[in-house]
């Protein structure tokens, strides 16, 4: 009888040990071993449906960073109101290992050198997030000794500097944040560039990342505190006629050649005015003269006045 009862004993005792074995889900919690706390946690790849703002992509990187840190995002043909375009849009996220300094040493005389990090055993590599509409893919990198930190600025917000400098509007901006070596109180900057060769499109610009922190896009009714510009330039001008370059173009139905020349007077607004000083036919000088009109102009304290062949 005491045998038996020892053999059911025995049993019972493995059957709670087997349900300690059970694996658990994925991504469920467990508790943590001393190496699972000296290695860095690998960020995961978004789950959700694509993202349709920059934004919600930076948002997205920043949620999932674990024990990294951001050294770069870079973020292609992105609108003024942050709107990722479903077809050209692009983003890149690179992740580096968390630098927080080893604390001081209390024994250590005032001037005299900190005691240097351990060193890792071997070098690290450091996840790059690549996203393209419907897919976002997860390679290795080296580490970077640039740290971005806490993203202060909107897309929005950034997008507006560049249309107060004179970004054209309706353009997709290629926009990229990349961080700063070591302690310093120097914000990092944004890059933001506007290229289109065949439209003699080119506006590129540097601002940093300086702003009070917002939880949405500024209102755009409210005056940026970036100072407008006296009036318009050559380059404002040339930027916002080369977004409407196929539409102007469109309006020539046939394939004889021909010529108009405009008269431009834009308000301090951006708004344009247009007058048609020659043209080879009347309905070609109206269907150009429409286009301008309803071109948004960057805004400036005085406007400006222009005139613009073409040819056609």
């Amino acid at each position: 009888m005491r045998a038996f009862l020892l053999v059911m004993a025995l049993a019972a005792c493995r059957s709670r040990n087997s349900d300690d074995d059970v694996p658990t889900r994925v991504g469920a919690p467990g508790e943590p071993t001393s190496a699972d706390r000296a290695m860095p946690k690998n960020p995961t790849t978004p789950d959700s449906p694509d993202p349709t703002t920059a934004d919600a992509l930076i948002h997205d990187a920043m949620e999932r960073a674990q024990t990294y840190d951001l050294s770069r995002i870079t973020i292609e043909y992105v609108a003024k109101d942050g709107m990722l375009d479903p077809r050209y849009s692009t983003g890149t996220i690179a992740f580096t290992q968390d630098r927080t300094d080893p604390p001081d040493d209390p024994d250590r005389p005032t001037g005299a050198p900190p005691t240097p990090p351990p060193r890792a055993a071997t070098a690290r590599k450091c996840p790059v997030w690549a996203w393209e509409p419907g897919a976002w893919t997860s390679t290795q990198g080296h580490c970077s000794a640039v740290v971005i930190g806490a993203v202060r600025c909107t897309v929005p917000a950034i997008w507006q500097r560049a249309i107060v400098d004179g970004a054209p509007r309706e353009a997709l901006a290629k926009l990229a944040i990349s961080g700063r070596a070591g302690r310093t109180t120097t914000p990092p900057r944004w890059s933001f560039e506007i290229r289109d060769q065949a439209r003699g499109v080119l506006f590129v610009r540097s601002y940093p990342d300086d702003c009070a922190p917002l939880a949405e896009a500024p209102d755009p009714s409210v005056p940026s505190d970036h100072p407008l510009p006296v009036s318009l330039d050559r380059t404002m001008i040339t930027n916002a006629i080369g977004t409407a370059k196929p539409k102007i173009q469109g309006c020539q139905i046939t394939r004889t050649r021909a010529r108009v020349k405009v008269s431009v007077k834009v308000s301090s607004e951006g708004v344009a005015s247009t007058t048609v000083k020659e043209a080879t036919t009347p309905a070609l000088g109206e269907c150009v003269a429409a286009v301008i009109d309803a071109l948004p102009f960057p805004r400036t304290r005085n406007g400006g006045t222009f005139s613009y062949p073409f040819s056609f």
